[in-house]
């Protein structure tokens, strides 16, 4: 049970005698803590540790509600250009700046309603509520080149792939990761 307080409590109620009477015995336990230490571990089980978006858990459930629910968007699957480079040839202190660098780019140019998630590695899906690919695609371009203007060292890209998520509930996430994820490298082929 929760109060108004945002305080938890854990009750029993049991039936007893009492003086030859029926009565009730209530135990009330306050667990406001564990409800709050659960509730945080629950938050970082969807949470990508470096980048502080939502993960590849966290995006099937969003994705999945936007499915059930008819809910229409658009999805753009990301590939990070050059990193396993810039792994290589500058380390991993290097590499994480740089996916963090994309994180910051992309949460700077999209609505809050969005949701962005790191699938793993270099991999990400940003789910557009509402927006026709067409528009996707040009507000990703742009997003791209800013991404690509803040090169230095080593140069700064992403490869996407964007898909409808349609109204009729029939297609699959499987489905719909997989058009993505070869849209997305046709565009990568097509950048080399």
């Amino acid at each position: 049970m929760k109060d108004k307080d945002n305080q938890y409590y854990h009750i029993v109620t049991i039936n007893m005698e009492w003086e030859d009477k029926l009565t009730y015995a209530h135990f009330i336990h306050d667990i406001t803590r564990e409800k709050h230490e659960q509730d945080c571990l629950h938050q970082q089980a969807k949470i990508d540790a470096l980048t502080q978006v939502g993960n590849r858990y966290y995006f099937k459930d969003e994705m999945q509600k936007f499915l059930d629910q008819k809910i229409p968007a658009t999805l753009c699957y990301c590939d990070l250009d050059h990193l396993k480079y810039v792994n290589d040839h500058f380390g991993h202190d290097k590499g994480d700046p740089y996916i963090c660098d994309f994180v910051d780019i992309l949460k700077s140019n999209i609505r809050e309603e969005d949701i962005i998630a790191r699938l793993g590695g270099d991999e990400f899906c940003i789910l557009f509520k509402n927006g026709s690919i067409e528009s996707i695609n040009i507000k990703m371009e742009l997003i791209n080149e800013e991404f690509k203007n803040q090169a230095m060292d080593y140069p700064k890209s992403f490869s996407f792939g964007t898909v409808s998520i349609t109204e009729d509930g029939k297609t699959s996430l499987q489905k719909i990761l997989q058009i993505a994820d070869q849209r997305m490298y046709k565009q990568k082929r097509q950048g080399k």
